[in-house]
């Protein structure tokens, strides 16, 4: 079984790693972005981060306004919590148009502590 305590931290950051490299422009920036999503790092970004209740919300509302069928926020909230935001934000603001149902979960964040992947699907 492997254990984390038996190898030491990495020094270098993965995301800001990948991130560079991707900025940085060439024929493996398609695979570097892969590498992102496939390691959910891509989470990392600002964009994805909300660290407060209102920053929350606003993304919510934001995706919203982008009609975006499938939310995903990374919160600094436990995984109750973050469920329990979840139920107060959509009775605050409601379904984006056209939307009947929703369906949400949190799951933990191991590359960032104290957050939550928050995941929210409208149909």
């Amino acid at each position: 079984e492997w254990n984390r305590g038996d190898y030491p931290q990495a020094t270098t950051n993965y995301y800001s790693t990948l991130t560079n490299k991707i900025t940085a422009g060439g024929t493996k920036t398609p695979a570097y972005q892969q590498i992102l999503k496939d390691t959910k790092l891509n989470y990392l970004g600002n964009e994805y981060i909300a660290n407060n209740y209102n920053e929350f919300k606003n993304k919510m509302q934001q995706r919203y306004n982008e009609k975006s069928p499938k939310i995903e926020i990374l919160y600094k909230q436990s995984m109750d919590g973050a469920l329990q935001d979840v139920k107060k934000v959509i009775g605050e603001i409601g379904y984006p148009q056209g939307a009947n149902r929703v369906s949400y979960k949190a799951e933990p964040y191991n590359a960032k502590e104290g957050y939550s992947l928050v995941t929210i699907t409208f149909m």
